[in-house]
């Protein structure tokens, strides 16, 4: 009997192997055939066009940074910068440190890559629910639709607030769907949307705000609500330590 009971263990674990092989291998294809088109969409033409719209404004600042230390409050030809937080400079100037200059590339691979990250994260979400080619479908409409294509090769804050708005929506959904969302993944979201506020400002959050707590409201979800509103304190709470340390008399 612990012989029987032996095989059919080991039979059982083979068989698993031969069913989590193949989803591993699928995951990886499909990674690897988003970043393909990413980079045919993205690459060939990245430096063939100069600044425009605010892209010189965030190049200007990451420069700012990296010459003067200017961390929380840059200057831009002298003039404070102080509309918002400055998440994308910070990450130019990240990047130029290991290029060595902000340019074109520098400056426009955060918001590129964002794009990305957030196409593999919608794949990845889709293949939960729906066939491998319903998913990589899923994943190109994203990365192609009109609003994305504007922004796809901008250095703008709008694709990085879009991959942290949806990555706080993918993980709090994550524990939604398994019938209760934890106070550790209340808080990974807090820190999430944390980060959100230091590229644009509080208002973004409130794309996550307003339609969890909606949701929560109609279903009647009341022992949610102490969760939302601890994740809802830590971008508050960044928000409002950055204004302190920059504001001065007249701001």
């Amino acid at each position: 009997m612990d012989t029987f009971r032996t095989g059919t263990d080991e039979n059982r674990e083979a068989r698993m192997r031969l069913i989590v092989a193949p989803h591993r291998h699928e995951r990886v294809a499909a990674m690897i055939l988003i970043g393909l088109v990413w980079s045919c969409a993205v690459l060939p033409g990245l430096s063939l066009r100069s600044f425009i719209w605010e892209e010189g404004t965030n190049a200007e600042i990451a420069r700012a940074v990296l010459a003067h230390g200017d961390f929380l409050q840059p200057s831009i030809y002298g003039v404070r910068w102080h509309e918002k937080p400055s998440l994308l400079p910070w990450l130019i100037a990240g990047i130029a440190v290991l290029t060595g200059q902000v340019d074109e590339w520098s400056a426009r691979l955060p918001a590129m890559a964002s794009v990305l990250m957030t196409a593999l994260l919608v794949q990845s979400l889709a293949r939960r629910v729906a066939s491998p080619r319903a998913a990589m479908f899923a994943a190109l409409s994203f990365m192609f639709c009109p609003m994305v294509l504007q922004k796809l090769t901008i250095a703008e804050p709008d694709t990085v607030v879009t991959l942290l708005s949806f990555a706080t929506l993918a993980v709090w959904w994550s524990g939604e769907a398994r019938g209760r969302v934890s106070m550790a993944r209340w808080l990974t979201c807090g820190v999430i949307l944390a980060v959100m506020a230091l590229a644009k400002g509080p208002q973004p959050v409130g794309f996550f705000a307003l339609g969890t707590a909606g949701y929560l409201l109609l279903d009647r979800r009341w022992r949610e609500l102490p969760g939302l509103l601890l994740c809802l304190a830590l971008p508050a709470a960044v928000a409002l330590a950055w204004a302190l340390a920059i504001y001065r008399p007249g701001d």
